[in-house]
Order: C-alpha cells, then structure tokens, then sequence
C-alpha cells in the first residue's frame, strides 16, 4: 500500500512539474517582443491594431532610454539578445552578424512593395534582412525666394552648379554653407559625392558592403571618387576655408547671406518667408542627379522566428511588417513634412520642395549615404588634411584600409576597463554607476536610477542608467549605450550632483522612488500615456547602503556599509547623477563640472569594485590593462 501511495504522488509530482513546465513555455509564446528608443519605434497605431486582431499575444516593448541606440542595437546582435521584431538605426555590420541573427525576408511579399533601388541597397549576398522607415533627402538647401530676389536659377547639372556658385560670389553671398568646424561635415558630404557617383550603382553597394566586412580595400577602388570629391572643393562648390559653425551658418542662410544650405531637408520647414528647394547631388562633372538618402532606421525579425513551433509569433512579425509597409504606416513613422518613403508610388509631401527636380524623383535615383563609422567617419580630420594637401589621396585611402584592418568591431573601442564575468542585470548595471558615483565623490551614499522605469516610461528631464553590460570585455566607448547627455544645456554627457539629504528624505525616495511629470512631446508613441499626468515610479540603486525591504517595499532595516544605522534624524552625503535627485532635495549642492559620467565610470571600471558589497559580477585582466 505503500509503495502504491508513494508511486501514485511520484506520478502527481511529475505531472506537476510538466504542466508547470508548459505553463512557462506557453507563456512565453505568447509573448511577441519589440524594441524601441524615445526615437525610434514601431507607431503605437499599428501596435495596437496587430494587439487586437491576436488578443492570445502579448504585444511586449522594450524601451531603450540612453544616448547610443545604434550602439545599443550592435551590442544586442553582437550578444545574440534581440527581441521577435528588431528595431536598428543601421544595416552596415558584418553579414555574419545579420545572418545569425535576422530572418532573411527576401521570399516574402512585402518586399514588392518597396522601389528596387531600396531593396538592392540592402541585398547582401542574394539575402535582404531588413525592410527600410521612412528616409531624409540631402542635397543642397535654398530659399525660392532668395533664389528669385536674385534671378537665380535652380541648376540642372554640376557645371551649373559650380556657374551659380561663382555668381552668387560675385554678390559677395557665400555659396553653401554648412557645420564646416566640425571634420564630421566632411565625411558626409564625401558620404553624399560616393552616394550619387558610386553607392547608386550595384558595385557601389556591393563594394561598400565588402569593405564594411574587411573584404574588400577602398586602394585600388575608390580613388576616382575621392578625387571626384576634391573636385567639388576646387570647383568653389564647398570651401573648407571657412570655419563657422552650423548655428552661425544656418543664422546667415536664414537672413540670405548665403544661398545654399548643405544639409537634410527635414530640417528646414517653408513658411510665408521661405520657401525652400533641395537641390540634388549630381555625378560629378554630369547632368545625372541622385538624392542621397538618410534612413531613419530598419525593421527586421529574429531567424527564431522561421522555426518550427514559431508559426504564430512568425504571422505576427509579418502581419506588423505588412502594416509598416503601406502609405499609412510609413507616414505614422514620420516626423515633420519633409520625409519621403521607399513605397512604390508614395505620394508624399516633397512635391513643392523637389518641384524643379521631379524627373530625379521619378526615376527613383535615390542613393544611401554610406557612411562606415569605423573608417571613413574616423578619419574626417584627414579629409581636411588631404583637401588642404598635407596628405595625399593614396595616402587618405591607405588610412580608411588601415583603420579597417586593426579595428576589432565598433561595439569594442575605447581604453580596456573591466571583465563582466557574466551578463549583469539592468539593476546590477545601474548599481555600478551608483558605486562609480560614490567612489569618485568620496560620499557615504551613491544612488541613480535607470533612465526607463518597469511600464517603459522615461523620467523627466531624461536621467537615469539604461541598459545592461553582457559577458565579456567591457571597454570605455561602450559606456555611451548606459549613459545620457547633459541636461542642462551644455554639450557632453550628464554631470554628477553631490550635496546632504536628510534621512527622513532619503527613506522617502528609497521606499517611493521618484515620479515625474510626464513631458509634452509631439511624438505620439505610447510611452508617452496620459501627457502630462505623472509616470509610474522610478527605484532608485545604491552604492554605500545596505537596505532590506518588505514585501510592500518598505524600509525593514537600512545601515551604512561599516555598520552604522541610517536614521531619519541623521542627514548622510550623496553622490548622483544631476537632477536624478531633484536638486531641491538636496543641501550644499555642487554640480561637478570636470568630468562627466562618462569620465567617473570609466575611471571606476579600471579601479576594481573595491571590496564594494554589491560583488559585482567583474574583474580586471591586467594583462588587457598593459595593453592600454
């Protein structure tokens, strides 16, 4: 009877543990995931639609809230952790990287939808894993006004355009203006001279493709296009002599001292005083013009998708791709007036704007600007070297071969700092900014939160740690995807706050958390909920403390790490990011203006942790610590 009884609770055991065991897989087929940044998304429109034609799927977003999504995105592929439908800024890493990651799409329908020059632009050995969002046209800006004030008129061919450009200089007017102090200026508009003389052909993507890969040189293959690209600086089309800024340039162009504007044209908006145009790139020396293009980002699935037991989560994928792809979708993406999309016959808003260069529309002769982060980007101030003939074009190209053959890939760049032994959570990420905090200021206490809170809500002002390190070498770039700018105006990354905070304050926002008032923003996506109410909490990460909570995440007992109570009659030295501890909440506050968070952490990574309770999953290798 026994053996009988305990046979027959065996077999219930069993069952148990299968049906437990089915509940969580069961569950997890049911959940569809999305990625997404406050830029960057799937329109809460069409989220909302696919929600409702399969009420069995869980629709989950997940919200990425620092300053580097294009980082961010590479790290994810790089680390095999992407959601069921991949939002990404870029298309250009290695094909390694998309084939063991991304569903090619090129059997399914909706490609058909797009013109053949998008489509070919992002084929990749007979493989098409992305469909494209809506583009930016660059070229040249001018004020129709302007234009007919002076009795210009808009040119039809480069010799036209270096003929205008000497007219309007006769005038005393500058011709094109631009960010001409910044070397980045340079790449793209190199970036714009390749996209209509060679990136407009399939070679040009094929060949930029290789080279992305390390299997192709730019020695032996682009030379001609570099020196198609010197030609636009002697012809008088840019002058690299002048050194203004884009605000400086841009407020001249606005009061008609210069004619023309090189930049994306949703950046200029026509009112009753200017009317704008966009002048076309042409081939260089030739009548054939190109748009280049500045896409705004790629939707892609997860190969998982394509196996078996994956068939619903594959007609979900497919069914939001299908919604993207119609005039509809495409223009729920868009942002402001001047965008256009791939979509066969899209009829958008740039009509007026490209009113004197309808037959460049209509032939479709649109071009990516290619710009590869690693090389060309890289070597920007050598651009400016070359045009003003401290180097020669060989050695230009020989640089971009050089820089293409050391690197490792962009996702690893910057001084060696820490080994992650395995991937830290999103709480433990943020507990390592907190202890860099506190390290760095030499506080009792180091505390932040991350920037996006569980419901995917973004504080206000946008503070906070987002992301997570994964397993393996931790390098200082990197810390851009963890961290945000300044919010206080300034260029460069967010500052850190010191001050006192009495304890009575201190159990207030360890036990409550920090809500904000939600921003206004025109951007309607759906982590925005009711503007202007209040988000949900936001937790705060300490480095200094050691906190135990109950269930209802109330404060059990609270200490210093050497022992010492905290009290709510004491008042105890923090370290934070600025403004993530609201500033009224603090005494003695001091903003540090040295260094950065950027700075404070990579600093904090090369120490070690310190003995720091939290024992973070992390270690050095001094070996990769010599290498510096």
């Amino acid at each position: 009877m026994y053996k009988r009884v305990l046979a027959v609770c065996i077999v219930i055991v069993f069952l148990a543990l299968i049906s437990v065991g089915c509940s969580k897989e069961d569950k997890e087929d049911n959940v569809f995931t999305v990625n997404a940044c406050k830029t960057r998304y799937v329109p809460k429109s069409i989220l909302d639609k696919v929600r409702k034609e399969y009420p069995e799927m869980e629709i989950r977003v997940e919200m990425y809230g620092g300053a580097n999504f294009t980082l961010e995105a590479a790290e994810r592929l790089d680390h095999y952790d992407i959601p069921d439908l991949f939002v990404t800024t870029r298309n250009d890493l290695e094909i390694d990287t998309y084939q063991d990651n991304l569903l090619d799409l090129s059997s399914y329908e909706v490609l058909n939808r797009y013109i053949t020059q998008a489509i070919d632009s992002m084929n990749m050995n007979g493989s098409v894993y992305f469909i494209p969002n809506f583009t930016s046209l660059t070229g040249l800006v001018y004020d129709k006004n302007v234009f007919r004030e002076h009795g210009w008129k808009a040119p039809h061919s480069y010799e036209e355009l270096v003929s205008l450009c000497e007219q309007v200089e006769k005038t005393g007017i500058q011709g094109v203006g631009g960010a001409w102090d910044n070397p980045s200026a340079y790449s793209n508009v190199l970036a714009c001279t390749m996209a209509a003389d060679f990136y407009s052909t399939p070679e040009g993507t094929t060949w930029f493709y290789d080279f992305v890969q390390g299997k192709a040189k730019g020695e032996g293959v682009i030379e001609p296009y570099i020196a198609n690209y010197i030609r636009w600086y002697e012809d008088g089309i840019f002058d690299y002599e002048i050194q203004e800024n884009r605000a400086v340039q841009r407020e001249k162009f606005d009061n008609g001292e210069i004619a023309m504007m090189y930049g994306l044209i949703g950046n200029f908006k026509s009112d009753d005083e200017h009317d704008y145009g966009l002048i076309p790139f042409f081939k260089t020396g030739t009548d054939e013009a190109y748009y280049p293009t500045a896409t705004a980002g790629y939707f892609a699935l997860n190969k998982k998708l394509g196996e078996k037991g994956n068939e619903k989560k594959l007609e979900v994928g497919l069914r939001i791709l299908d919604l993207l792809s119609t005039e509809e979708g495409q223009k729920d993406m868009m942002r402001g007036d001047a965008c256009y999309s791939f979509l066969r016959g899209f009829k958008g808003d740039l009509n007026e704007i490209t009113e004197s260069y309808q037959d460049v529309v209509g032939q479709n002769h649109f071009a990516p600007m290619n710009v590869d982060m690693n090389t060309l980007a890289a070597t920007a101030t050598e651009l400016i070297k070359m045009l003003e003939g401290e180097l020669t074009q060989e050695e230009y190209i020989r640089s971009c071969d050089d820089i293409k053959r050391n690197e490792i890939t962009e996702a690893y760049t910057g001084e060696y700092l820490f080994t992650a032994k395995e991937n830290f959570t999103e709480k433990q990420t943020v507990q390592y900014f907190a202890a860099a905090l506190q390290d760095y200021a030499g506080t009792q206490i180091g505390m932040v939160t991350p920037s996006v809170n569980e419901q995917g809500e973004f504080s206000n002002p946008m503070t906070g740690i987002a992301s997570k390190f994964y397993k393996g070498d931790i390098y200082s770039w990197p810390l851009t995807r963890n961290t945000l700018t300044a919010i206080d105006g300034t260029s460069g990354w967010a500052k850190m706050s010191t001050g006192t905070i009495s304890g009575e304050t201190l159990y207030e926002l360890l036990e409550d958390g920090i809500c904000w008032k939600q921003a206004e923003d025109r951007m309607d996506n759906e982590y925005y909920y009711d503007k202007g109410g209040m988000t949900s909490p936001f937790y705060y990460e300490t480095a200094g403390l050691d906190v135990e909570f109950t269930s209802d995440h109330k404060i059990k007992s609270i200490q210093l790490n050497d022992g010492t109570p905290v009290k709510k009659s004491g008042s105890y030295t923090i370290a934070t990011l600025h403004e993530n501890v609201p500033d009224n909440y603090l005494e003695d506050l001091q903003i540090e203006e040295e260094e950065t968070i950027l700075e404070i952490a990579a600093k904090y990574g090369k120490t070690g942790m310190k003995g720091d309770k939290n024992n973070l999953p992390m270690e050095r290798d001094l070996e990769k610590e010599k290498k510096n």
